[in-house]
């Protein structure tokens, strides 16, 4: 399912995503020793989706609780979120907050220095390139011999992938698709990347 189209998130699929989203902050620091403001973006996305693991679905060391509400008060020229808990426990959302972020960002940088050939080697690629789609990409890791990163795909269930109508003589059949027929080629399950 589109991302957008999605209502539910397992924690090792978030846990899985906060770790992409500090891929390019954790590759400054392995090749060039320092950050840029180019990783802006992906910071931004793993806070909310840090905050939201802890505040709203539960998945941190504080519990299943959800904290504060989402309404919005204006104060002057900014939105403020309103919030119904103490100081103390505001602390403790955002120990739970930064505990997150720093464990993805350290297994992030962990990956990405013990398999840093394959950094380069995308990298010479992308150089070359400019573009590379996902199984260009899935290839030049097998090549480096690094297959157990990619994510696992379950395959389809044999057969044809769609079913047909019986026709009269002389028409082509009508073709509809299956349903069901599970997770196709290219769909990504979260793994331990």
């Amino acid at each position: 399912i589109p991302l957008e189209d999605r209502y539910s998130y397992a924690k090792d699929y978030c846990l899985a995503a906060l770790r992409m989203m500090m891929g390019g902050r954790a590759a400054e620091e392995v090749m060039f020793s320092q950050f840029s403001s180019g990783a802006s973006g992906d910071l931004k996305g793993a806070t909310e989706l840090a905050h939201r693991m802890v505040c709203q679905w539960g998945m941190s060391e504080m519990g299943p609780i959800s904290f504060g509400s989402n309404a919005e008060v204006f104060l002057g020229r900014d939105f403020m979120r309103e919030r119904d808990f103490s100081e103390e426990t505001a602390s403790a959302i955002d120990k739970a907050i930064h505990k997150l972020l720093e464990e993805a960002y350290s297994d992030a940088k962990k990956m990405l220095i013990e398999h840093k050939h394959i950094l380069v080697a995308l990298s010479e690629e992308l150089y070359e390139r400019e573009t590379l789609d996902s199984e260009e990409i899935d290839a030049l890791i097998r090549k480096h011999g690094a297959e157990h990163l990619l994510p696992v795909k379950k395959e389809s269930p044999p057969g044809p992938p769609y079913k047909t109508t019986s026709t009269a003589p002389n028409k082509k059949p009508n073709p509809e698709p299956e349903i069901g027929g599970g997770i196709g080629p290219g769909d990504m399950i979260p793994g331990p990347a």
